[in-house]
């Protein structure tokens, strides 16, 4: 499960929810949002703020929400604003998406659902973006802060992963959990989500449900863990974070579960640069500015 806030412009506000561990945050460049960024004189120490915001989250991506925007305002704003994905929300076409693909940015592009009929133009974008964001339909470019009904998903046939957006609040969590044949956690280990998924939301996944999780085994209550999949036999678990009782569950429900020997998102490419960004910027800001946040030899 990836967590991505949009519409941030406060810079004591930013910096508080990036200490959250969210995994991505979204920057709105469209002229008519009243949470555009950048309409200001502080725009050049905004971005300068904003390009270095890693520094404590090396996990944060920064997301830049873009409406009809030319190709060349978005790399230029990119640039500026060091952007790990450019968000496409407006009408953007498929070769437009296929411009800036295959000059290395990456690409989610929106798309505005009521219906199963709005999912069709999706598959002229396979191919052409990293993501897909579907949002709820509305008058305006999203915003809307209602949720749309993600039963209608089951019409999806893609090949691109999707994010959801519109309405969503604590009380989306179920549906969210109901609408997915497969859900990836990828949340961290605080005080809130600790033992906080169990037998009630794993069951509430559709027949045939896998649940991965790629974020820590503090998260999972394995008593409600071994419960689902006792009582739902058709539920399969996945994870790169061994859980306590990985021996008994592996004996129990051969085929079912399975467990990678070490955790697995150590060891990409990506994972390793952006530790290595992050620990750098945190030494920098502790000479520079005392910031003592991350010292561990104390």
């Amino acid at each position: 499960m990836l967590i991505k806030v949009c519409g941030m412009r406060e810079p004591e506000n930013i910096r508080q929810v990036a200490e959250t561990g969210i995994d991505w945050m979204g920057f709105i460049f469209y002229a008519q949002s009243p949470r555009r960024l950048g309409s200001d004189d502080s725009e050049q120490q905004l971005s300068s703020f904003i390009s270095q915001l890693a520094t404590g989250n090396w996990q944060l991506k920064k997301v830049g929400v873009f409406v009809n925007a030319t190709p060349e305002e978005m790399m230029n704003t990119a640039a500026r604003y060091r952007l790990d994905y450019l968000q496409l929300h407006g009408n953007e076409s498929p070769d437009i998406c296929y411009t800036l693909h295959k000059r290395g940015y990456a690409i989610i592009k929106a798309f505005s659902i009521a219906t199963e009929e709005d999912l069709k133009p999706v598959a002229d974008y396979e191919g052409r973006a990293d993501y897909f964001l579907f949002d709820t339909k509305c008058s305006s470019y999203g915003g809307s802060g209602k949720q749309f009904d993600w039963s209608v998903l089951s019409a999806y046939k893609g090949q691109t992963p999707f994010l959801l957006s519109g309405g969503i609040n604590p009380d989306s969590v179920e549906a969210l959990y109901s609408a997915s044949d497969v859900l990836s956690i990828h949340i961290p280990a605080t005080a809130e989500t600790r033992g906080s998924i169990g037998a009630r939301l794993i069951g509430l996944m559709p027949k045939g449900g896998v649940l991965i999780n790629t974020a820590r085994k503090e998260v999972m209550d394995e008593n409600g863990l071994t419960e689902a999949l006792a009582s739902r036999p058709d539920l399969r678990y996945l994870a790169d974070v061994r859980p306590d009782c990985a021996e008994a569950l592996s004996e129990a429900y051969p085929g079912r579960v399975f467990f990678t020997p070490k955790k697995m998102g150590a060891q990409t490419a990506e994972a390793n640069i952006n530790a290595g960004i992050a620990a750098a910027r945190q030494i920098v800001a502790f000479f520079r500015d005392g910031d003592t946040r991350f010292r561990v030899n104390k």
